[in-house]
């Protein structure tokens, strides 16, 4: 089965304490240097992460949280899932690099 175009289902560990987040990411949100992703729970800037992304296949690559924010449920278009409350922004480390060519490919299967 396939993700809604754009949607893809995740989770986010984080590196101090291995509490898992889960997380939808949107991969229109994504550049070379980061992507934005909404999540049930805020976490904090500064933050290590490492963000598996599950289908269509699992991705895993590493980032920093550089910001996070609540948002209003009640803007949502019908339809769209009320249970990840909070965006965030993760910027990929370094090391994350040479996920970057798969994480392309991963975006075009998905359209």
């Amino acid at each position: 089965m396939r993700s809604p175009k754009g949607q893809v289902p995740g989770e986010l560990r984080t590196g101090s304490d291995e509490q898992v987040i889960m997380a939808k990411a949107f991969i229109h949100d994504v550049s070379p240097s980061g992507m934005g992703i909404s999540i049930e729970s805020p976490i904090k800037i500064g933050t290590s992460v490492v963000l598996t992304l599950k289908t269509p296949h699992p991705l895993t690559i590493a980032g920093e949280v550089i910001w996070c924010s609540q948002f209003d449920v009640h803007s949502l278009s019908d339809g769209e899932d009320t249970e990840f409350q909070y965006r965030a922004g993760i910027k990929f480390k370094d090391e994350a690099m040479p996920q970057l060519e798969e994480l392309k490919r991963y975006c075009l299967s998905l359209q």
